[in-house]
């Protein structure tokens, strides 16, 4: 039996939310989440806005989460990474602010990268597995993303090769039947060499499938289902974005 953590400030939690009811927006609880070395996953929730929650108060609510709550169960013939390399890669977890009573969390959307590579969208390395289940993928590591760089006025954006980048990217998806459902500047990745990547296939899903976890306030609102008609309109508004916050890039890129 693992030891229970011991939380001595709300930044020692691997994740902590509010949930919200959909329909009057009001708060239903919060979430809150801490993962150990050994992926073994703690999980609470209080009936209380995160801000008034105390570290004595998140320990003591902490209960482990059994792993085939938390992870998927890894198929055979999976990929699995034994030695990440952090400065070179990113390993992405299930989300566990969205934990529910009924279903555990998947990553199958990631393993369409395996078998269908592109280089407009992040290369899938592997996975790493704990006790028969997948703790997390792991992922090329990109240089910056747009929501980054667009910020750094030190840094050079060029809204022609970008774009055409990101709708390869998105292209490749819809080709395989998939659409991405949450194209934002935090989901597109900047590599070395200037290329566009997209990133977070976490809401990826097959045209016409039911979206339990999809878009961005902003970005792709009230999205039920999973469309390439969702990406397109995001593209236009990334396109329209971009432009927005550097205008000197309209004639450059014209």
């Amino acid at each position: 039996m693992p030891t229970k953590p011991t939380i001595h400030t709300l930044r020692d939690l691997t994740t902590i939310c509010e949930v919200l009811d959909s329909d009057t927006l009001q708060l239903r609880h919060s979430n809150f989440s801490y993962v150990d070395q050994h992926d073994y996953v703690w999980f609470g929730r209080a009936y209380q806005p995160k801000l008034t929650l105390d570290a004595a108060k998140v320990s003591q609510a902490l209960q482990l989460l059994p792993d085939a709550k938390a992870y998927p169960l890894a198929p055979e013939g999976l990929t699995v990474v034994a030695h990440v390399n952090a400065s070179t890669t990113y390993t992405k977890r299930p989300k566990l602010s969205l934990v529910d009573d009924d279903e555990a969390p998947g990553l199958s959307s990631w393993m369409l990268l395996q078998e269908h590579p592109h280089p407009n969208i992040v290369q899938y390395l592997g996975c790493t597995v704990r006790r028969g289940y997948i703790t997390g993928i792991v992922l090329e590591r990109c240089n910056t993303t747009l929501q980054k760089q667009s910020e750094n006025d030190s840094l050079s954006l060029n809204v022609r090769p970008l774009m055409c980048g990101i709708r390869a990217g998105v292209a490749h998806l819809h080709s395989l039947g998939y659409a991405h459902n949450d194209l934002n500047p935090m989901n597109i990745g900047i590599n070395y060499d200037g290329r566009a990547i997209v990133l977070d296939l976490g809401s990826c899903g097959m045209f016409g499938s039911a979206l339990v976890s999809a878009g961005t306030p902003g970005w792709a609102d009230e999205i039920y289902t999973s469309e390439p008609e969702n990406d397109l309109k995001a593209m236009e508004l990334l396109e329209a974005w971009l432009l927005k916050q550097r205008p000197d890039l309209g004639s450059k890129n014209s």
